[in-house]
């Protein structure tokens, strides 16, 4: 029974950010919410590795969120060079 609540809540968030990303003109809140879901994706990855008792799934979650920060940086200093965010702005 976990494991349904599990996938229907992570397949409701993950649906509910695809709708804030899709309606959101700014880019900068378009960056937000993808660290937001990287961060919620992670959770979920860890909660996963606790439910079926494997500690590779932490090491996966870490790594995820590690490069969910690394490409939003990434992001934010292409927006920056070519000044995107002030043409959205």
């Amino acid at each position: 029974m976990l494991k349904f609540y599990i996938f229907f809540t992570s397949l409701f968030l993950i649906a509910l950010l695809f709708i804030l990303v899709s309606n959101s003109k700014n880019i900068i809140n378009k960056i937000i919410i993808a660290n937001a879901s990287t961060s919620l994706v992670s959770a979920l990855i860890v909660l996963l590795g606790l439910f079926y008792k494997e500690s590779s799934y932490i090491d996966i979650a870490i790594i995820y969120s590690l490069l969910g920060f690394a490409v939003s940086t990434a992001i934010l200093f292409y927006a920056s060079d070519k000044k995107i965010y002030k043409k959205n702005h």
